[in-house]
């Protein structure tokens, strides 16, 4: 019996497209092919587009673009072999330190080799490595001296020569009548000194008037080194000045106490020095308590300083700041002279000054210890001998204990073999974790019956007194 929407569905006229045929594997029937044409008739009467006007459907959802999601899943990969290959790298620096464990380390010649071997190599070896022992120590010991001494601030005294001179321009016995007086001072930086100034005789006469007619400069950060200072005044007479330099120091000096300087026979230092040469004054004069090794005792010098018979010496860097003074400036007079005499032919001034200034062979003690190519390869193939060494050691210590075997084994070898069965029997209950005495159980605890442990008179006196025991509690 036909259903009845089927037979309205029939009722339909055939459409324009191919005629009514046979469903085949593959095609639609004519009657989808009519209601197909009806329902979308309006989209039959627009025009056909160029088959290459129609875009593909994006197989990426609306609003991302395909490249950023490349560019994520690229991302994840990287990742991903990069936990690879953290996880490989794990698993071999773990490899490395295992067989860095098992590597034999023991270079010194077991005991009794040289009765077995013919020669004086034992011997010979044993003076070697004793040898090399007394290098290395003395190897290591100048290298932290000179570590220790490039650590500390080594300063040198260095005498510096100052000329001080003047050129004069427009004066009366020149030119013209002058000008009203200014200074023109061309700033310049030096690595010794960190500030310049200049003091004048007259000074109420010149600076009163207006203060930015003093001459001072003070070094600034990344200033460019210089090996001259330059200042121009403005003037028609000889004046006397005074220039006071002030160093400049990596590390802040102190002028010294009269107390302080005599004890360390030292006029100026900086804080380390002072430390240091404190240290070294109490070593030299055994100033140290016996039991308490922090504790200091004061000698007279050391009691003028401190004002105590007594103190803990990490203290002392506390303890001596009353003691550091500010240094004072380096003071040149000189005189600005502009007379005919003078500027016809100037002899400049002359100053000899102390400086202090880096120790010249600081750069050769850091290339003492410094780690080099050349070193480093040395280093490597000293390393690779010793471990030839000792694996050639473990070698001789297996093969003398071979001998030492069976040369007993060779003497008696009843008495060896029993020794050799008990120790192995030993041996054995350590491995399981056993043990032949006390209060343990051991190998004969696992024997029952009448003859085993169990059975004895002392376990069957010992279950009659618990039981008895527990009777009497209830």
């Amino acid at each position: 019996m036909m259903n009845p929407q089927m037979q309205n569905y029939r009722q339909y006229a055939p459409g324009p497209g191919r005629p009514s045929a046979s469903r085949r594997p593959g095609q639609y029937s004519s009657q989808a092919e009519v209601n197909y044409n009806r329902d979308f008739n309006a989209a039959a009467q627009l025009p056909i587009l160029p088959a290459h006007s129609y875009e593909p459907r994006a197989p990426y959802p609306r609003g991302m673009d395909p490249r950023s999601v490349n560019a994520q899943a690229q991302a994840q990969q990287r990742q991903i072999y990069e936990q690879q290959m953290a996880q490989r790298n794990a698993a071999y620096e773990h490899q490395l330190a295992q067989r860095r464990a098992r590597k034999p380390t023991d270079r010194n010649m077991p005991e009794g080799v040289e009765d077995v071997i013919v020669g004086e190599g034992v011997q010979q070896y044993k003076d070697l490595r004793e040898v090399e022992r007394k290098l290395d120590y003395a190897m290591m010991r100048k290298k932290l001296d000179i570590q220790d001494s490039f650590n500390r601030n080594g300063k040198r005294q260095k005498t510096m020569r100052i000329w001080i001179s003047n050129t004069a321009e427009n004066q009366p016995w020149q030119r013209g009548p002058l000008d009203e007086n200014t200074f023109d001072f061309n700033t310049g930086a030096d690595s010794t000194w960190k500030s310049f100034s200049v003091e004048y005789d007259k000074a109420r006469a010149i600076t009163s008037l207006d203060p930015s007619l003093q001459v001072e400069w003070k070094k600034q950060p990344n200033t460019v080194d210089v090996d001259c200072f330059e200042f121009q005044r403005k003037g028609d007479e000889n004046l006397n000045i005074t220039i006071n330099l002030v160093r400049d120091e990596k590390f802040e000096r102190f002028r010294l106490s009269h107390a302080l300087a005599s004890a360390l026979d030292m006029e100026e230092a900086d804080r380390a020095e002072v430390v240091m040469g404190i240290w070294e004054y109490v070593k030299a004069m055994g100033l140290q308590e016996d039991e308490e090794r922090r504790t200091i005792r004061c000698d007279e010098r050391l009691r003028q300083i401190f004002g105590t018979d007594t103190f803990v010496f990490p203290q002392v860097a506390d303890r001596i700041m009353p003691h550091l003074h500010p240094l004072t400036p380096v003071r040149l007079p000189y005189t600005i002279r502009v007379d005919e005499a003078y500027i016809s032919n100037p002899e400049p001034t002359v100053y000899d000054v102390k400086i202090t200034v880096d120790d010249p062979l600081r750069a050769a003690k850091a290339m003492a210890y410094a780690q080099t190519p050349a070193s480093a390869a040395s280093l490597r193939h000293i390393s690779q001998l010793d471990d030839q060494i000792a694996i050639i050691i473990q070698a001789i210590q297996q093969h003398k204990a071979k001998h030492t075997f069976f040369k007993n084994f060779a003497k008696d070898p009843v008495t060896f073999v029993r020794k050799w069965y008990a120790s192995q029997q030993h041996d054995l209950s350590v491995l399981l974790g056993e043990a032949e005495k006390g209060d343990v159980a051991g190998l004969e605890f696992a024997k029952g019956g009448k003859d085993g442990v169990w059975g004895s008179e002392v376990v069957n006196e010992a279950v009659r007194y618990r039981l008895a025991k527990l009777d009497a509690i209830r």
